[in-house]
């Protein structure tokens, strides 16, 4: 038995959606994507044309199981979910902002004092 053919409409239409919501459940995944079988969602997981962290959840568990378009979508979703600020301090990928910071901006010393959330 060979391996399943996936027809190009179903392909664009899973990577259509997968690429304008990264993280969307696959239990989202499915109920959004018609006319497309499990199966063929399932397939292109396996076949890495769509990619799960499968280490952080369970495929039979597709409320928890989370669907990008590749791995390096997943890693900087992931990134941005985990550097969430707080409500003190608003975070940069150059300098955290908190009160009493000092930062250099046009070649002067400022002082932050309040941080606008």
């Amino acid at each position: 038995m060979g391996l399943p053919f996936i027809c190009a409409g179903v392909l664009n239409t899973i990577i259509s959606l997968v690429s304008a919501q990264p993280g969307i459940s696959l239990h989202q995944l499915f109920h959004h994507a018609q006319g497309v079988s499990a199966d063929d969602i399932n397939f292109l997981i396996a076949s890495e044309k769509i990619y799960v962290d499968l280490t952080a959840a369970s495929l039979t568990q597709p409320k928890d199981c989370f669907v990008f378009r590749d791995q390096q979508t997943a890693k900087a979703y992931s990134s941005v979910a985990l550097s969430q600020a707080s409500s003190n301090v608003v975070a940069s990928p150059v300098i955290e902002y908190k009160i009493g910071t000092s930062v250099c901006y046009d070649g002067k010393e400022l002082s932050v004092c309040r941080v606008w959330l």
